[in-house]
């Protein structure tokens, strides 16, 4: 796994041919799918989606890189495209059927988006995702969910799916990341039956 950048991160963090290799392996449909970019930038993932779903919608709080994402967007001439400057926090993922993310949009995001979006909306997660979710790594250090999210067995197999390798623990992924991401990721460990069981199980 490659370090990750800052919560706010880069604008411009994803490659095109990265990007496209990720397109790629997951497979779209021009006339069904909605796409999401939790923190777009300055749209440029949205702009490259474009062509291949139905509508691409990218959420940018940052009030400057909206600006340079609405005029990008209006440059690129596609029509299916939707920039909103809101938090994704309070987005409505109702339509989503795919949503691709460059920051932890944490655990109460996850939930949101599973209550809200259709069975089976594919979540794309760069750098790993949230424990104690299951994922399947695509391509890079990208994973992908589905809804409704399913659980990890136990933190064992979580860095399995993280390090791609049988027979490593939870251990040998804390040796792996960097002091700052391995004293969180301990946190969500912790914090994980307690946040399963509020966000995922309850009913509203």
């Amino acid at each position: 796994m490659r370090k990750s950048a800052a919560w706010r991160g880069s604008p411009t963090a994803t490659s095109k041919r990265e990007f496209t290799a990720l397109l790629n392996r997951i497979g779209l449909s021009k006339e069904r799918d909605i796409f999401y970019d939790l923190g777009c930038g300055y749209g440029k993932v949205c702009i490259w989606a474009a062509p291949k779903v139905k509508f691409a919608i990218g959420y940018e709080n940052h009030h400057d890189r909206f600006k340079v994402a609405v005029r990008e967007v209006e440059k690129s001439g596609f029509k299916n495209i939707a920039i909103r400057n809101r938090d994704f926090f309070l987005a409505s993922y109702k339509r989503a059927t795919l949503i691709y993310s460059m920051v932890d949009v944490g655990l109460h995001v996850m939930a949101r988006i599973n209550r809200q979006s259709r069975r089976g909306t594919k979540v794309v997660q760069y750098r790993r995702p949230n424990y104690p979710l299951e994922a399947k790594w695509i391509t890079g250090n990208y994973f992908l969910m589905k809804t409704p999210f399913e659980r990890t067995k136990n933190a064992d197999d979580f860095a399995k799916i993280l390090l791609g390798r049988k027979g490593v623990t939870i251990e040998d992924l804390f040796k792996h990341l960097g002091r700052d991401e391995g004293k969180y990721l301990k946190k969500e460990i912790h914090e994980a039956d307690k946040l399963w069981k509020e966000l995922f199980l309850k009913r509203s």
